[in-house]
This record gives C-alpha cells, sequence and structure tokens, in this order.
C-alpha cells in the first residue's frame, strides 16, 4: 500500500477513471471476504471489507484495468475531509472550496477515494480528530457517487441495480464502516511492541539484528500508510539502539587502547629512564681518569745510564719504569700519583715500561 504523497501518478489516475462498460448492475459478493479499496490495485489499503454473499452495485469495470471494478460506496461507509476545507455547523458542515479531496482516514498520507466535494455542498459531520501537524479532521459519510474498487473474479453479477439498492431511510443509524486491517497490520501490531521491549534490553548488536530481521518479515508495501508510518519509526529506533551499542562498544575499545597506550608509554619511560641513567653513569666514568697503574714515583740512579731512572713502586714492590719526554718526572718524585699512557712490556728491562701521557697526583690516603 502506497502512501499519496508518494504515488502522484496514482492520484492522476484516480482522476480520470472511465468504466468500459456503462450498465450498473447488482453483484454478490463469492469470496469469503471482499475488499473494497481506495484505488485499483492490491497496493491501494482496503477500506470497507464485504463478507460472502454481500450485495453490492458494481457501476462497471476500471477502463485501464478490467479485472478491477468500481463498486458504489456502501451506505453508512465514512471517511474525513480536512476541516480547514469545511464550514462546521451543527452535526453538518459546507464545503468551502472546490474539489475537496476526501481520505479513508485523518491524514494526507492515506489515497484519496476517487471523486471530489464540490463547493458548496452538504455534508453529515460524524467525528471531530487531531492529527498533530496537519491540525483537526472532520469524518463525514462520504456520499454514495464516490466509487471503491474490488477485484472483479470475487462478484459474481446477479441482476438489476435495485436488488443490491438500500431505500435511504434504511440508512440512517447504520453503523459506521472503517478502515480494515489487513493480515500484515494485524501482525505488524503484534510484533511493535515486542521489538520495541527487545530493543530496551538489547545488550548486543545481535541481539538488535534479530529485532531488525523480526520486522523485515513484514512487507512494508502490505501495511496500511499509518503502520507503514510506525514500520518506520520502529526501524529508526533500531538504528538508534544500533548506534549506542556501536558507540558503548567504541568506547570500551578506546578505553582498551588506551589503557595498552599508557602501559606501552610507562614501559618506554622506564627502558628511557634506565638508559638515560646508564649514559650518566658512563659519562661520569668518562671523567674519571682510567689509570694504568698508580704507586709512589721513586728516582733511583743509574750508574750505566742505560735505563730510566725513575720508577713506580708500591710499597717495596717495583711496579713500572717511567719514561716522559715532554715533561719533568723528578717534581713527583714520592708523591702518590696515577699514570696513563703506553706500556712496552718488551723494553728489555725485565719489567714493563710506561711511556707517560699523564702523570697526576693523587689524594693521600
Amino acid at each position: 500500500m502506497r502512501l499519496l504523497g508518494a504515488t502522484l501518478t496514482g492520484i492522476l489516475l484516480l482522476g480520470s477513471l472511465a468504466a468500459a462498460d456503462d450498465e450498473t448492475f447488482a453483484g454478490e459478493v463469492t469470496a469469503s471476504s471482499l475488499n473494497l479499496r481506495a484505488g485499483p490495485g492490491e497496493a491501494y489499503q482496503p477500506v470497507v471489507t464485504m463478507n460472502k454473499g454481500a450485495k453490492v452495485i458494481v457501476l462497471g469495470q476500471y477502463a485501464n484495468d478490467p479485472t478491477w471494478s468500481l463498486i458504489e460506496v456502501p451506505a453508512g461507509y465514512s471517511a474525513w475531509v480536512s476541516a480547514d476545507l469545511v464550514k462546521k455547523s451543527g452535526a453538518t458542515g459546507e464545503v468551502m472550496a472546490s474539489r475537496v479531496l476526501v481520505r479513508p482516514q485523518p491524514s494526507t498520507r492515506y489515497h484519496q477515494l476517487s471523486g471530489r466535494l464540490e463547493k458548496g455542498e452538504t455534508v453529515s459531520i460524524l467525528e471531530e480528530k487531531k492529527n498533530g501537524s496537519e491540525g483537526l479532521w472532520y469524518r463525514i459519510r462520504v456520499p454514495r457517487r464516490f466509487p471503491l474498487y474490488a477485484a472483479a473474479r470475487y462478484i459474481r453479477k446477479i441482476g438489476p441495480a435495485s436488488l443490491a439498492e438500500v431505500p435511504e431511510e434504511a440508512t440512517k443509524g447504520a453503523p459506521v464502516l472503517t478502515v480494515q486491517d489487513t493480515a500484515a497490520d494485524a501482525k505488524f501490531k503484534k510484533l511493535e511492541p515486542d521489538a520495541r521491549a527487545k530493543l530496551k534490553t538489547a545488550k548486543t548488536a545481535a541481539e538488535v539484528e534479530l529485532v531488525r530481521n523480526s520486522i523485515a518479515t513484514i512487507d512494508r508495501s502490505a501495511l496500511s500508510p499509518e503502520n507503514q508510518d510506525k514500520r518506520v519509526r520502529l526501524l529508526s529506533d533500531v538504528l538508534d539502539r544500533e548506534r549506542v551499542l556501536a558507540m558503548a562498544e567504541l568506547q570500551a575499545k578506546e578505553s582498551e587502547l588506551n589503557q595498552a597506550l599508557d602501559q606501552k608509554l610507562e614501559e618506554i619511560d622506564r627502558k628511557y629512564k634506565r638508559r638515560l641513567a646508564e649514559i650518566r653513569e658512563e659519562f661520569e666514568n668518562e671523567k674519571k681518569p682510567h689509570y694504568i697503574a698508580t704507586g709512589i714515583v721513586k728516582w733511583v740512579p743509574d750508574v750505566v745510564g742505560r735505563y730510566p731512572a725513575y720508577r713506580l713502586v708500591e710499597g717495596d714492590t717495583m711496579r713500572y719504569y717511567l719514561i716522559a719526554n715532554q715533561f719533568d718526572l723528578g717534581r713527583f718524585v714520592g708523591k702518590r700519583v696515577g699514570v696513563i699512557g703506553i706500556t712496552d712490556p718488551e723494553s728489555g728491562t725485565g719489567y714493563e715500561t710506561v711511556m707517560v701521557k699523564r702523570i697526576e697526583i693523587l689524594a693521600s690516603e
């Protein structure tokens, strides 16, 4: 079933109805129930349901599709018209605009009925109803000149139209006929509250997906326009729930990643501090001289003159011979020193010889 706003072509089609057969006759419903619809097709919502054996007045066949018959509106059938176009006076109203549309429900979303009310025409007002942004609507008894549509195969011709005509006085107090729910509408009405309850308690995307799949089992085109709108709103709520769960999952994942990142940063910081300490220690060590040897400088005269006269001793033990051409070792005699230089184990003296590059006086112990 389509919304009127989405089927402008359908409106133009309804405006050009013609009966291929001018004969008007009485027909008998042969199906267990027969839907009289706002337009010639299953896509149009049913507005009246006739039981098997009911008598209807067939106005003819729909010109563009003879499988559909035009049916005179049953006595007592009601529909809706915008209150902006009707001036109410008690239980009646006067049509204030030309060619006013009549609809099976109080909304422009529903298909118009075939035919229009003319300016100045008087109508019976049965009920008032406000419909949100669309304002106030009046339910009126539809004039019998407004045809409905039914599948021709379910109507058997029984004779002249008089066999189905109802005297005007017999229509007084007749029950008001209203839009009938289809099987899809009934299924949706049962599903909707259950789906909403499940949406409220859904904790995972999989649970929401089950709700979405249950809604998808109902064909949107088989619903009345009102339930089509409700189905759209329900799917919108499904989408909102999916967004909430997706956001919660994203936040949980973000929190997990942030924790992992914090741990990684702490590990990097520990490594950085450890390496920094090592570098500082290495730097401090580099500032400290790396002596080849330490001891007291002693001068021993050598009558031969072939060997160095300066020695480095530790207690009574001689450690090294010292050679320094660039400065006078004499000023270090008797002092405890640290020596940096190059050792020469092959000096031929039996002791290592140190070619002194640097010598420093050490603090006394």
